[in-house]
C-alpha cells in the first residue's frame, strides 16, 4: 500500500521532479516502482511486460512532471498512468496476435514461448485467474485489480478511475461475481 506524502511535501516533491531533481526522481522510483509493478502485473501475463510498461509509466512521469496538476496525489497520477499503459499494452497484444492469425501463409499456432507456457500444469490456475480477469470488462477489471493486487481503498480506487464511490462498490461487486462463474465453469469443464 503507498503511503502518501502529506500535500506540501508532495508538492514539493513534484516541483523537484518538474526540475529534473534526480534525487527526487530516485525516491519516486524507491517508494513507488513495486506498486506500480504490481498493478501493471494485474493486467499482463508476465512480470517482464509489467516492469517494461513501469518503466514506461516512470519515463512518463519524468518527461511530464511538470504537468501534474498540484492538487493530484503523485500515487493517483501513478496509479492513472500505470493501468492506462497496460490497457494499450495489452490490446496491442491482442491486435497483434490477431494480426499473426489472419495473415495468409502463417501458421495460426501461438508463438513457442506462449505455447509452452500452456501446456505447464504448474501455471494452470494462474492462468486460468487471468483467462477470467481478461473476460471482465475493463472497469470491472481495473476496479478489481487495483483493489486486490495493490489493496488500494475503494477511495483511492474512485480517485484514479475518477468515478464515484458507489461506482467503485458496485464494480468489484459485479467483477467479483463474474469470476467467480466465470471460475466455477472453468474448473467444473477442466477439473471434473
Amino acid at each position: 500500500m503507498i503511503h502518501n506524502k502529506g500535500n506540501g511535501e508532495e508538492s514539493t516533491l513534484l516541483k523537484a521532479l518538474s526540475g529534473g531533481d534526480q534525487e527526487a526522481f530516485s525516491y519516486v522510483l524507491k517508494h513507488y516502482r513495486d506498486h506500480v509493478i504490481r498493478i501493471c502485473r494485474g493486467f499482463v501475463t508476465n512480470n517482464e511486460d509489467a516492469e517494461d510498461i513501469a518503466q514506461e509509466v516512470f519515463v512518463q512521469l519524468f518527461k511530464s512532471a511538470s504537468g501534474i496538476r498540484g492538487e493530484a496525489r503523485l500515487s493517483t497520477w501513478l496509479y492513472r498512468v500505470a493501468v492506462n499503459k497496460a490497457l494499450n499494452f495489452r490490446r496491442s497484444q491482442v491486435e497483434k496476435i490477431q494480426r499473426l492469425s489472419t495473415e495468409p501463409g502463417k501458421s495460426n499456432d501461438l508463438p513457442a514461448e506462449e505455447a509452452s507456457d500452456q501446456q505447464l500444469s504448474a501455471n494452470d490456475h494462474r492462468k486460468a485467474l487471468d483467462m477470467a480477469l481478461n473476460a471482465l470488462p475493463e472497469n470491472q477489471k481495473t476496479a478489481f485489480i487495483l483493489s486486490k493486487y495493490d489493496e488500494l481503498s475503494y477511495e483511492e480506487i474512485a480517485a484514479v478511475m475518477k468515478l464515484s464511490l458507489s461506482a467503485i462498490q458496485s464494480l468489484i461487486f459485479r467483477a467479483r461475481r463474474n469470476l467467480q462463474d466465470s471460475l466455477r465453469n472453468y474448473y467444473e469443464k477442466n477439473c471434473m
